[in-house]
């Protein structure tokens, strides 16, 4: 197996991320009722941009760093839409300013942690090559290793290609310094987690007929639209990296669309939750970022992000913060 192709793009996890999304959005048309709306083809937009934004930034800071300010992002950002534009009501702004601070320290404890107790990423190269080379022997000495291992792994699992995702480092990101890396993952994040906390504002405005699960498939064929054109542009902005063939042509495509499949698992269920007048948007995305603690199990059990007794105890207290500041939006909202 060639060294240079080990490691899995964000650009080919990405696409193959939004053609989950489009295909497993697509089914629902098997049942009714079948409506088309512009307003979700916009949110299938909002999506691969925001996911585009995701994996970048899972790339430049790690995992743990990256949801954590997404997640964060996301929360402040549908929460303030949902007030001030979407109309939602909320009972007690004392209690909705508190959750927002909560929400904030916890942004900050989780990339604190990270920074604390986080492997670099030319730790993760370091590591990558160094596995290359006993592969290398191995296969010269006849003991098989038959290039499956690119996203299968030595125990051939799905679970055993996920770290191959986390340290896909592309070549424009091998050159930057440390702090331009950090600082172009932070934005990265930030710019997720915006556009994703507005993924379904376009649900809120659209015609009552076309709200509910009814509005995926049009989400669907904005995501199948967008994807190749996404892909295309950061393959060329890559220059040299990834190709755009090798962007929408790889064995990644069964993790990346498992991915996108369960992301619209997921947002289904978030749908739901926004069309119930009792929950709205301002409420129902800022739970959804409780998503961020399964994801910090990811990237400290699987990927050996966070590591240390000490940083690893910022990181869950960091989290429960942000728990708690999302559960303290939604009684704001109530008036509990």
């Amino acid at each position: 197996m060639n060294h240079k192709t080990r490691a899995v793009s964000p650009l080919v996890i990405n696409y193959w991320m939004a053609e989950g999304v489009a295909v497993s959005g697509l089914l629902l048309l098997a049942v009714p009722p079948r409506v088309f709306s512009w307003h979700g083809v916009l949110s299938g937009v909002l999506f691969v941009a925001s996911s585009a934004n995701a994996v970048t930034a899972i790339s430049l800071i790690g995992l743990s760093a990256a949801t954590g300010v997404w997640c964060g992002t996301a929360v402040l950002v549908s929460f303030a839409w949902g007030v001030l534009v979407a109309g939602d009501e909320v009972a007690s702004m004392r209690q909705a300013a508190a959750a927002l601070a909560l929400i904030l320290a916890g942004i900050a404890g989780v990339v604190a942690a990270s920074a604390w107790g986080g492997s670099t990423a030319e730790q993760h190269e370091e590591e990558a090559e160094e596995e290359d080379r006993r592969r290398t022997v191995s296969r010269q000495e006849g003991e098989g290793d038959t290039g499956d291992a690119l996203l299968l792994g030595p125990a051939g699992t799905f679970a055993s290609a996920l770290p191959e995702v986390a340290r896909g480092v592309l070549g424009w990101q091998r050159r930057l310094p440390a702090g331009t890396r950090a600082a172009l993952g932070l934005l990265a994040a930030v710019l997720a987690g915006a556009i994703g906390g507005l993924i379904l504002a376009p649900m809120v405005a659209a015609a009552p007929e076309e709200r509910g699960i009814q509005f995926v498939p049009s989400m669907a064929v904005g995501a199948l639209l967008v994807a190749p054109l996404v892909a295309a542009v950061l393959t060329g902005i890559e220059r040299g990296g990834v190709s755009f063939v090798q962007a929408t042509s790889s064995r990644a495509a069964a993790p990346g669309m498992a991915a996108g499949v369960c992301w619209n698992c997921g947002n289904a269920a978030c749908i739901a939750a926004v069309t119930d007048p009792g929950v709205g948007l301002s409420v129902a995305m800022p739970i959804m970022q409780c998503g961020l603690f399964v994801a910090g199990l990811w990237g400290i059990f699987l990927f050996g992000e966070i590591r240390g007794g000490g940083p690893l105890a910022l990181y869950w207290a960091s989290g429960g913060t942000l728990v708690a500041g999302a559960a303290l939006l939604a009684a704001a909202k109530g008036g509990a």
